[in-house]
């Protein structure tokens, strides 16, 4: 057990499948992927509020500017398998809940890393507004342009829904163009009231 925020865990969700839990991962006094220990996945889980049996874990890492006082930072979308039908849907979205317990096993920083942007919407609809509007702007793109990845709305709450788009995969060495495709996305979410910016953790 550390004495400090080994990492913190953002907003989990349960999956519609039930038994997957989605939860993001912020950098403590660790700033690589946590990949061993089932001690610090159930840690996780308890800092994320949800009580269940944990079965399989695992975490990836993406660059974002979401979670970062400043520029880009690298995060960890954490999967977590567990029993069925245990966990509720928050309340409201847990931002920042410590975790203190320290992972077995660490990765190496991966060769490449996904640029995502994550923007923050109380109605569902002002979420899909803007997802059809950056997929109309990326079906236009040329053919040797950013095209985005994938797009996905999470429900982290009753009243907050997240639009979570994969800008593009790059090698560490060539991010810079897919974060600047991204300030594009992140200039269109926030036209339709997404918020691109972390709360304060609580």
């Amino acid at each position: 057990m550390s004495d400090k925020p080994t990492y913190y865990a953002w907003y989990p969700v349960l999956e519609k499948r039930k038994d997957l839990v989605t939860v993001i991962l912020t950098c403590g006094s660790h700033s690589r992927a946590p990949t061993g220990g089932r001690e610090f996945f159930e840690a996780v889980l308890d800092a994320s509020g949800i009580r269940a049996e944990l079965i399989a874990w695992g975490a990836r890492p993406f660059l974002s500017s979401y979670f970062a006082s400043s520029g880009w930072e690298e995060s960890w979308n954490a999967r977590l398998l567990i029993s069925d039908g245990v966990m509720s849907q928050p309340g409201s979205a847990i931002c920042g809940a410590t975790v203190l317990v320290e992972p077995d096993a660490e990765s190496d920083p991966s060769g490449s890393l996904p640029v995502q942007v994550l923007a923050d919407f109380t109605r569902k609809k002002d979420a899909e507004d803007c997802r059809a509007e950056l997929k109309e702007h990326a079906a236009k793109a040329k053919a040797n342009e950013i095209h985005y990845e994938r797009y996905s709305i999470r429900d982290v709450s009753a009243q907050h829904k997240q639009l979570v788009v994969d800008v593009a995969t790059r090698e560490r060495s060539q991010l810079q163009e897919a974060m600047d495709v991204a300030e594009h996305v992140i200039a269109v979410c926030e036209r339709h009231g997404g918020r691109t910016r972390a709360p304060s953790a609580t």
